[in-house]
């Protein structure tokens, strides 16, 4: 696609052997899996080939266990605007974040698209289903759709209410609309942590994952738990489509060894309440302590006649807290031949998905377990089946720079006591000397996600050079900068923020 730059980092050879594996894996998992198949109403939504034609951006969530349960994280769809071009539409839940787009325009260079933003009835998450019910929007779409102006659907992951859309926004302008994603039932099926888990196993063997099992309930679960706390340190629960690490929750294995049933089930509801409700499979693994890092390797699978899947780039991922939270990444550096073997291995997986049917971004993330980069082995946890925390931050800066290698970068989230009460356009003003710019090459901070702000006192941030504690110097801008001009320079918000007697700023690093 011309107008998201791909670009590939990583040149697989991997062996005739394992590419035969592959190929036979496919063959069973698609004997195993008639759902995979598509269905006679999305036939036309499926595309055989990409082109740089405008799209319709809609960043759906719902299908993610944390983001249904009543928490607003609706400020997750502007994420979308850092891979929206000329042309393109975005849909998001309102307010309109001021600056925002000025930003991306401006400083970024990302081009002009158009926001739309539908009334939402219950959860903000359910944006597909906004769009389609908010008459003005709809027939916003519509209209561009028979003008030829929009020619693609391309939602953050597959999941059925994004295809239902597209079906419905297909019949009712009478033009065709594609989406660049998995169909439902394979999107489902990639995210599945317990299913990875055997494909894994099943394409490379035992040791590729970290030791597990799963439980369809709590009877099954807590015997299991038992088990491998037996002969481990730790024991990690998942649920199997949760994101970001809020799925998990990690317990020390001597809390279950020697105890009754009933007093791990005691714990386990004390530690993650939702088991009650869950029904899937939930992934029981021993967790692993001598982890190194967490890698998280992003391919691009792109239909099968546009070519072979792409390994974009090997990044490490920043966690905190016994869970394993995102918290930011960079790109990866380690040895050539840990390097080639993380590539391969990945590049193998997501070969697998375009035999299954899979079109769009997808991300593969492992645990390096051992004493060093030079000696460790890999273990897969997780596929992330759609675009997330680092596949856009990636995009966006091959967008920007031209190729995300060209320099080296840190990005994080930024969570400072206070921010809540700037707005977008506060911080862009008191950070307007660090922010970078195309027009002139100058400045370092690039930022993102807004409405992180209001939601969670935070903002996503891109330090080019990844040379300093980017938390510090923006509260030293802020503060810097809410001295040095007038009221109407700086909202007033801004120098109450910097003038409170508690000192408002955490200036500890966010990525470790």
């Amino acid at each position: 696609m011309q107008s998201i730059p791909v670009i590939s980092h990583h040149t697989p050879r991997p062996s005739a052997t394992m590419l035969a594996r592959m190929e036979r894996l496919a063959r069973d998992v698609l004997g195993e899996h008639p759902e995979f198949s598509v269905p006679d109403v999305f036939k036309d939504h499926v595309p055989v080939s990409l082109n740089a034609a405008p799209s319709i951006h809609v960043d759906d969530y719902s299908a993610i266990t944390r983001f249904e349960s009543g928490q607003d994280i609706s400020f997750y769809q502007s994420r979308c605007r850092l891979r929206a071009v000329d042309g393109d539409v975005v849909i998001a839940c309102g307010p309109p974040i001021d600056g925002y787009e000025a930003y991306c325009q401006n400083h970024l260079g990302l081009g002009q698209v158009d926001w739309l933003y539908p009334a939402v009835r219950e959860n903000p998450v359910r944006i597909a289903e906004a769009a389609w019910e908010d008459r003005s929007v709809r027939r916003e779409i519509i209209y561009r759709m028979r003008h030829s102006e929009l020619e693609y659907l391309h939602p953050h992951m597959g999941t059925l209410p994004v295809w239902e859309l597209a079906t419905l926004l297909r019949k009712s302008s009478r033009r065709p609309l594609q989406v660049i994603a998995p169909l439902p039932a394979l999107t489902q099926w990639t995210n599945d942590k317990v299913a990875f888990t055997q494909t894994v196993t099943r394409l490379f063997g035992e040791g590729a994952v970290p030791e597990s099992d799963s439980a369809w309930n709590e009877s099954t679960l807590v015997p299991k738990l038992r088990e491998i706390a037996e002969h481990c340190g730790f024991v990690g629960i998942k649920l199997p489509d949760s994101a970001g690490g809020d799925g998990n929750i990690v317990i020390d294995a001597s809390e279950i060894r020697g105890k009754s049933l009933s007093k791990i089930l005691e714990l386990v509801h004390s530690r993650m309440p939702q088991t009650r409700n869950h029904n899937s499979r939930l992934l029981i693994d021993a967790w692993q302590t001598d982890v190194l890092c967490s890698p998280s390797v992003q391919t691009w699978i792109p239909p099968v006649a546009d070519g072979p899947p792409i390994v974009e780039g090997i990044f490490e991922q920043a966690t905190v807290g016994a869970n394993g939270q995102f918290v930011g990444h960079q790109p990866a550096q380690f040895p050539h031949t840990l390097t080639e073997q993380i590539a391969e291995r990945s590049w193998l997986l997501a070969s697998l998905y375009q035999r299954l049917g899979y079109v769009g971004r997808c991300s593969l993330d492992l645990i390096l377990v051992g004493k060093d980069t030079g000696s460790c082995h890999i273990e897969f946890i997780e596929c992330n089946g759609r675009w997330g925390g680092t596949s856009l931050p990636m995009t966006m800066l091959n967008r920007v720079l031209g190729d995300y290698g060209c320099q080296p970068y840190v990005s994080q989230i930024v969570n400072v006591p206070g921010f809540e009460r700037l707005s977008f356009a506060d911080l862009a003003a008191a950070l307007s000397h660090d922010l970078y710019d195309t027009r002139t090459g100058n400045g370092s901070i690039i930022l993102f996600n807004p409405g992180r702000l209001k939601a969670q006192s935070g903002i996503d941030v891109i330090d080019l050079g990844g040379s300093g504690d980017v938390t510090a110097r923006i509260a030293e801008c802020i503060n810097t900068r809410s001295r040095s001009v007038d009221g109407n320079g700086l909202r007033s918000e801004v120098a109450k923020l910097a003038e409170s007697s508690d000192g408002p700023y955490d200036k500890r690093p966010h990525v470790i």
